[in-house]
Parts: structure tokens; C-alpha cells; sequence
């Protein structure tokens, strides 16, 4: 049983463990529907703070559609210039191209996804074996049972 559980676990903490980059978008005509991410010029984070928060270099969400003035996405997450992202629950948000930096989408990493997979792995495997022990020890206490005296 342990032999034909093991590909499944693995199968199942790779796609858990699933992991993402983000390429260049030379054209959004087909992006309708995918993840995508927004990095903001200086002017656009000024342009968009109330909108979006104060210091956001960039948001990430679904691309709703674009338009000669800018694009429409429902926000899933955005990023301050410190690094602190915030989530969103599919607001839609307007950004103009011009305060748009550059546009990327995002795609499956099997390299990464394959790294964090082995990575956790190991963890799992160095725990088990940590929990095993040697198993030399023999508890310490006296054998209490049928028959004998107390």
C-alpha cells in the first residue's frame, strides 16, 4: 500500500506546492480571462493611490480587457514598493496605459515547481526518519501485566 501511495503523495504536494514566474506580454489581444500583473511607473503609483493604496509598484489580477486608454483587471493582489502585498476580492480596477511600466503574464514554472516538490520531500523524509529514531529505546518501566505480581 505504502508503494502505491507514495507517486500519489508526491503527484499531490507538486501541484500544491505549484509555482509561477512572470514573462514579458508583447500583445494583450489574448489575454482575456488570464493572470496577469501590472508594474506601475512612479507617476502611475501617485496616479492610483486611491485607488489602489499608497507606494504600489504593481497589481496583479484577471485581465478583464484593454482599450486604446488602458486595461481593466480584477484585482487579486497588489505590491508596495516595501514588498507588503495586499489581497483583493476581484475589485475591477482601470489603469491607463501610461502609468503602466510593464505588463506580464503569468505561467506554470515546472523547473520551480519540480525544486519546491524535491524540497519538501526531503523535509518530509528528514522528519520521518527524525520521528523513527533507531528504535533502541525501551520505555524504562517495569512490564505490568496478567500474572504478574504488583
Amino acid at each position: 500500500m505504502r508503494r502505491t501511495l507514495a507517486p500519489l503523495v508526491l503527484l499531490s504536494s507538486a501541484l500544491a506546492l505549484a509555482c509561477y514566474d512572470y514573462r514579458p506580454v508583447t500583445s494583450p489581444a489574448m489575454l482575456e480571462g488570464r493572470r496577469v500583473q501590472l508594474l506601475l511607473t512612479d507617476s502611475g503609483a501617485l496616479a492610483l493611490a486611491r485607488s489602489v493604496g499608497p507606494a504600489v509598484e504593481a497589481v496583479e489580477g484577471t485581465f478583464i480587457g484593454d482599450s486604446a486608454e488602458g486595461y481593466r483587471i480584477s484585482m487579486v493582489t497588489s505590491r508596495t514598493r516595501g514588498g507588503i502585498e495586499t489581497d483583493w476580492r476581484g475589485e475591477r480596477v482601470f489603469v491607463p496605459r501610461s502609468l503602466v511600466a510593464a505588463m506580464m503574464e503569468r505561467h506554470f514554472s515546472s523547473s520551480r515547481t519540480a525544486f519546491a516538490s524535491g524540497l519538501a520531500a526531503l523535509g518530509v523524509g528528514a522528519i520521518t526518519v527524525g520521528l523513527r529514531g533507531k528504535g533502541e529505546g525501551g520505555g524504562g518501566g517495569p512490564i505490568v501485566g496478567p500474572g504478574t505480581p504488583k
